[in-house]
């Protein structure tokens, strides 16, 4: 698995990882749609130490 620093991917990027077999990619924009997942595009949700559980939850539900 690979996190994209400040959510910074490309089309190159994304090739490069996935031919020296990193199968799973995370990013910070956009979402996904668990319909059609797709793990070279994996929404990822920020979450700062003071949210609660119940914030978490509620931010989760979103996507």
């Amino acid at each position: 698995m690979f996190a994209y620093p400040y959510g910074a991917c490309t089309k190159e990027t994304v090739w490069t990882l996935r031919i020296n077999g990193i199968d799973m990619q995370v990013y910070d924009i956009g979402m996904n749609n668990f319909k059609d997942f797709n793990k070279d595009f994996i929404k990822r949700i920020n979450i700062p130490c003071e949210m609660t559980g119940k914030e978490i939850v509620e931010e989760i539900e979103k996507y």
